[in-house]
Parts: structure tokens; C-alpha cells; sequence
């Protein structure tokens, strides 16, 4: 590395900004900060402003972009020619860089809107100048020049340029997570400004001016030249260790440009096809995984999914993906005649030179379009409703499994049902009916049996590999893993035999019951949808918010409460001991789906009171009365479907919570195809067994 002035030295904002300009390069991820890394810096600019002393915000290195590239940045390049502007890749340090320029244009917005036109003694405008835009003179003003932004992704530079910078005549702009994280940041910015302002109005401008001063020459960034002869792809790999960790996707991404400038012996066209091959894929990738910006689909989790039905899938391996992907696939030593038989100082030291694997080009390229065209697929898979029907019953019947399978927990299924669903020679008679069986496969072998997350996962990835390659004859593959769904050891001719329904039980009872089986939620939903046949309209259990595990919206009432202090609990059970009272609480019959903010004012009162509800009156100044409508609360028979029948009944007791257990386990038995020997083991599993001996 050489030397240069503009090497290891400590500079502010004003100096990274002396006439430069800045291009994020494609290898890059988005702007990936969130709600943590904004409170972070946000809070340590204020101490900063606070103590008056320089902070130092990290390493931004960089890597100058030559006069011959410059030439495909039309509109920056007359800085450059006629300004001496130089123009650089940011290595390390975007998201840093990013986030200040967003707080910068918040900071103007707010002056501007106060009609303030300087701050720290500078126009507005030539602090824009400085740090955001430049308008081209011989334009008219018309063409703007941007100081910083995004290279080949448009929507992330779109977005830049017409949200966060406000330019005129915005195109329609297409959101991904990165672009949601920009939009967040902006609104954090305006809305953290606007209470610091708030609590010292009087001091306002005087606040602004500092906030200024401490974010252009407080902050101190240690500035780091990359030379042209060092490889720019590794060093990426490097320093973004730090900070917010990339994903392996985004890892994945910036290796396999590096690869495909490797190739000998390749025309120029052809690597910068595939280059563009990668960024066009990337860019669907990231536009699928952020669709639905409350569901973000998790990066590595589609990588991962995708490498078990691309590569086949080694058990040893299931937790090493990006071991195989970044360490012993996708490397230069795999490159086709790269340095194919210098194999010192490589992670391959100990492989001989003919196990080294070649990999073309072409490997790559359709490596890189089957993942992109995998991010639909996943897309589907994790969001059901998404798909269009188009009113086939056999779809309607696929998204309505899905929907279950989601509801109940995906395991390690989504996988095979990624490639079933992208099969197109599997009719859609045949997908409905094996996403049935997978789900029904979930329930009996990892919610009744409680077996363990991995349990047979290998079997099942490698029936998704063989669908997705088309290794084996497919409609074998197919009639074989419908046999392995439909096969569940301990049910014999339909009835599941009685040890599991007593190991089971024993599990469950060492606990709460039923209230802390995970799907205690996916019976009572299932069994809510069921009773839509009334004819009223009444409160429903909504998906989106029962399935959440941070709902504070609905929640599982123990209908005989746990601390059952109301005189009618204490008369109905008293023939019963305590453990038993415990067994009638956590029992699946005593279980309710609820409103929040009803359980929290009813969880204790008589059953009668949770019928009825409670008025609460206040008292006006004229003596009158009304009802508080914020205390109230609203009983069973004006709730949801399942209140509606439980309040059918005139008094809760044992015999009323034994025979809603049984009619939810004739329910479940519908549901997922299996029946219990006799009503003995019925109320074993339901944790009654006890009134079966004694009736008391």
C-alpha cells in the first residue's frame, strides 16, 4: 500500500466534502442502519454538541474512480473536467455517510420551513452546494449534480435523489428494504429535530447552528485511500466486518463480481454480462425479500433455503451454507483456469490439484439467475395471500394450506414447499394435496410427539433438491415423499396409539397445559374460522394479529381462572384437590382466544360476569350518570364466535370444560385425519383422565 496525503489522517466532513464526490458501487449493500444504529449516532451527536469535544465516527476508505470510468457519470462529469472535482467508491464507511447526509437535508428542511437562510453564518444554499447538490450553471439550473449516491442500484439511487433529497419531476419509485430504511431514517431524523427543538424553542437557531458545527467538524472519520493495484472486492470483505454485520448474501454478492473479473481468457463483454447478471438478479432479490415491509424476509434464510435445493444437501453441513458457499465453492481457486495448480496460502493447502473444482462462468451465471428467480418463489411461500388464484380450487386449496403451515410453524419445510410450488409439471391438484399432508405431517410429528426441529430433515431436503435439479424421475420422487408424509410410525390404520397420547399428556401437564402448547394457537384459530357459519357479525380473532408473538391485541384466557378467588370458582371445584384444579385450568377445554383488553379486566370475576361483561357508570357534575366506555368491558356473548358458544352455557364448571375438550378434539381429529382409541384416552390427553376413574 502506498503512501499518499490522503492516507490514515483524521478529517472532518468539511474535508471529506473539498470538492469530492461519492458513488456507493454495486457491490455494496443498501443503506442497512435501523432503529438501534439511528438512536446510537443520533445520541452521540447531542453528548458531542453537549460536551463541545471531536468524537471520532470511524474509517471511511475509499477508492478513486479513474478519468476513463468517470466518463458513464454524465452528470457529474463536468465537475470533474471543468471543477477538479475527484470522484471516489466508498469501500467502507456508506452507511455512515448515508445517515449524515439524510440528517443534513432534515436539518436545511426544518431551516427552510422557518424561512432561516443561514446557518453558522452559511447560505443554505451554498451548504447544499457543499454537501448534497450542485446545480450545473450552463443548465439553466436545471441539471443537478449529486455529491453522493448510488451507482448502478437505481432504486436505491432513485430513492435517494427523490426522496431523501427532494428532486423535482420523481419517476415512480420502487421500495426494498434498503429504501424503507432510508425512508425510516428521514422520519427519525425529523422527528427527533423537532423535539430537541421543542423542549428549548427560545434557543432554536442557536441549537441549529451547533447541531451543524458538531456534525460538519466534529465528527472526525479516519479517511483511507485504497490503491488502484489493491482488490477492492477483498478489502470490502474485510472491513465490512465491522459495524452492522453483511449478511452472507450481501457477501455472496460482492464475491461473485470478484470472481467474474478473474476469468482468463473471457472477453470484456462477457464478464460485464455477468456483472449486470448479478446486480439485475440482486436487485429482484431484494425487491421480493422487502415486499411486505412489517414481514421483511430474513436475507440468509432465503440463501440458505435456496443452497439446499440447489447443491446437494449434506447433513454435516446443514449449518455451514456459508462455509460451503464462501469457502469452498465460490473461490478463485475454483475459478477455470485461475491459478489452477498454485494452490500455497490458500484455505485449500491441504486438497490436491485434482480436487480442485472448475467453475465456469456459465456455473455462475446460472447459479446467479436461479437464485434471483427463487426470490418469487420464497416470496409465496412466506406470504400465501399473495398468490393469485384466479379462483382455482386446487390454488385456493394451496394457499389455504400454506396459510395453515405458517400459522402452525414452518420447521424446515419451506424448502420442499419452495420447489414443489416452482415445479410446473406438478399439477396443482397434487401440490394442494402434499402442502395438506405437510402440515398435517407438522402437527402429528412436532406438535403431538414433540420431536426434535431437525427431526428427518435431511429425508425431506433431499426430496427438495431431487424436485428443484430433476435428478430422479419426478413423478417417483413425488409418489415417494407423499408416502413419507402420509406414514406417521405411532398412528396405525388412522388411531394413534395410546403410549402417545399418555407421553404426551405427561409432557404437556409438567407445564401450564394446553395454554403453553404452541398449537394451542392454530387449534383455537382453526376452530374460531369454523364457527363462521353464524349469521351476525361479531368480533373476530384476526390472523395477523393472534399469530404474533409480541400481540398485545390477543391473547389465551383460562376461562376457570388460575387464582379462582370469586366464591362461585371456589363452590363449583371444591370436591376437587389441587392438582386437579390445575389439570381443569391448563386443559385445552378451558382455553379461549380473547382480546387483550378484555382478558387483563376479566381474568378473575365470575363466569357469569365474563358473559355479561362490566358496565362501569362515572358520575357527571349534574348528578347524571353515563357509562365509562374505557373501563367497561364486553362480555362473551358479544365476542368472537368461540365466546359466543362457551357463553351458551349457564355455568362453567368440570363437566363443561370436559365436553369443549372433546368437542375440540373431535374438531382436531377432522382437521388432521386421525382418531383416538376410546374417550379414555381422550381425557388423557385432555388431562381429565381422573374424572374417567371417579365420578365425583
Amino acid at each position: 500500500m502506498k503512501n499518499n496525503k490522503e492516507q490514515n489522517n483524521l478529517v472532518n466532513l468539511v474535508d471529506l466534502f473539498n470538492q469530492k464526490i461519492y458513488r456507493v458501487p454495486d457491490y455494496q449493500r443498501g443503506y442497512s442502519w435501523e432503529l438501534g444504529q439511528l438512536k446510537d449516532f443520533w445520541y452521540d451527536i447531542l453528548n458531542v454538541m453537549e460536551s463541545g469535544n471531536m468524537y471520532y465516527t470511524g474509517m471511511i476508505s475509499f477508492k478513486r474512480i479513474t478519468k476513463k470510468e468517470i466518463k458513464n457519470y454524465e452528470e457529474i462529469s463536468w465537475l470533474v473536467e471543468q471543477k477538479n472535482y475527484k470522484m471516489y467508491h466508498i469501500v467502507d464507511g456508506q452507511q455512515r455517510l448515508t445517515t449524515i447526509e439524510i440528517l443534513i437535508k432534515v436539518i436545511l428542511n426544518y431551516c427552510e420551513n422557518k424561512n432561516y437562510q443561514k446557518l453558522n453564518d452559511k447560505p443554505l444554499e451554498k451548504i447544499k452546494e457543499k454537501y448534497l447538490q450542485i446545480p450545473e450553471p450552463e443548465s439553466n439550473n436545471t441539471q443537478i449534480s449529486y455529491l453522493f449516491g448510488y451507482e448502478v442500484d437505481e432504486d436505491s439511487d432513485n430513492y435517494f435523489k427523490y426522496y431523501i433529497l427532494e428532486a423535482e419531476n420523481s419517476p415512480e419509485l420502487n421500495e426494498s428494504i434498503y429504501t424503507r430504511n432510508m425512508f425510516d431514517a428521514k422520519n427519525f431524523f425529523k422527528e427527533k429535530l423537532e423535539e430537541l427543538l421543542q423542549e428549548k424553542a427560545k434557543e432554536e437557531q442557536k441549537i441549529l447552528n451547533n447541531l451543524f458545527i458538531t456534525i460538519t467538524t466534529k465528527l472526525m472519520f479516519n479517511r483511507y485511500k485504497i490503491d488502484e493495484e489493491f482488490n477492492v472486492f477483498l478489502a470490502f470483505e474485510a472491513m465490512n466486518n465491522r459495524g452492522k454485520k453483511l449478511s452472507n448474501l450481501e457477501l455472496l454478492k460482492n464475491r461473485l463480481i470478484y470472481l467474474s473479473t478473474l476469468f482468463n481468457n473471457i472477453k470484456p463483454a462477457i464478464k460485464l454480462n455477468t456483472r449486470n447478471l448479478i446486480d439485475k438478479n440482486w436487485k429482484e432479490i431484494y425487491k421480493q425479500l422487502g415486499a411486505k415491509k412489517d414481514e421483511r424476509l430474513i436475507d440468509d434464510e432465503f440463501l440458505q433455503a435456496h443452497w439446499i435445493i440447489y447443491f446437494t444437501y449434506n447433513r454435516s453441513k446443514a449449518d455451514a451454507y456459508s462455509n460451503f458457499l464462501l469457502k469452498e465453492h465460490f473461490i478463485q481457486q475454483n475459478i477455470e483456469g485461475y491459478n489452477k495448480y498454485n494452490i500455497k496460502n490458500t484455505s485449500k493447502q491441504n486438497i490436491s490439484k485434482n480436487e480442485l473444482k472448475s467453475l465456469s462462468i456459465g456455473e455462475i451465471n446460472e447459479y446467479v439467475a436461479k437464485l434471483g428467480s427463487f426470490a418469487s418463489i420464497w416470496f409465496y411461500i412466506n406470504n400465501p395471500d399473495e398468490i393469485k388464484d384466479g379462483n382455482d380450487k386446487y390454488i385456493i386449496k394451496m394457499k389455504y394450506y400454506l396459510n395453515r403451515i405458517k400459522r402452525l410453524g414452518y420447521g424446515y419445510f419451506r424448502p420442499l414447499l419452495a420447489a414443489i410450488y416452482n415445479e410446473k409439471e406438478i399439477s396443482n391438484e397434487i401440490k394442494a394435496k402434499i402442502f395438506y399432508l405437510i402440515e398435517r405431517y407438522q402437527f402429528l410429528q412436532f406438535r403431538i410427539t414433540g420431536f426434535s426441529s431437525s427431526y428427518e430433515n435431511s429425508k425431506f431436503y433431499r426430496f427438495a433438491h431431487d424436485i428443484y435439479k430433476k435428478e430422479c424421475k419426478l413423478e417417483e420422487t413425488i409418489n415417494e415423499l407423499i408416502k413419507e408424509l402420509e406414514d406417521i410410525d405411532y398412528i396405525e390404520n388412522g388411531i394413534i396409539n395410546s403410549s402417545t397420547v399418555k407421553n404426551f399428556a405427561d409432557k404437556r401437564f409438567k407445564n401450564e397445559g394446553f395454554y403453553t402448547w404452541q398449537a394451542t394457537d392454530c387449534i383455537l384459530y382453526e376452530y374460531e374460522n369454523n364457527l363462521k357459519n353464524q349469521n351476525r357479525e361479531v368480533e373476530k380473532i384476526l390472523e395477523d394479529e393472534y399469530f404474533k408473538s409480541d400481540s398485545k391485541t390477543v391473547s389465551k384466557e383460562h376461562i376457570y381462572p388460575q387464582k379462582p378467588e370469586d366464591s362461585t370458582w371456589i363452590e363449583i371445584f371444591k370436591n376437587y384437590n389441587e392438582e386437579e384444579k390445575k389439570r381443569f385450568q391448563g386443559s385445552l377445554g378451558n382455553i379461549l382466544p380473547l382480546a387483550s383488553r378484555i382478558n387483563s379486566q376479566m381474568q378473575n370475576y365470575s363466569f357469569e360476569r365474563k358473559k355479561e361483561g362490566i358496565t362501569i357508570y362515572i358520575t357527571n357534575e349534574d348528578g347524571t350518570k353515563e357509562e365509562d366506555k374505557k373501563k367497561s368491558r364486553r362480555g362473551y356473548k358479544e365476542g368472537s364466535y368461540s365466546e359466543q358458544e362457551v357463553a351458551k352455557n349457564k355455568k362453567w364448571g368440570p363437566d363443561e370444560i370436559k365436553n369443549r375438550g372433546l368437542t375440540l378434539i373431535e374438531f382436531i381429529e377432522n382437521e388432521w385425519q386421525f382418531k383416538f382409541k376410546n374417550e379414555e384416552d381422550k381425557l388423557i390427553f385432555l388431562g381429565l383422565e381422573f374424572m374417567n376413574k371417579d365420578n365425583k
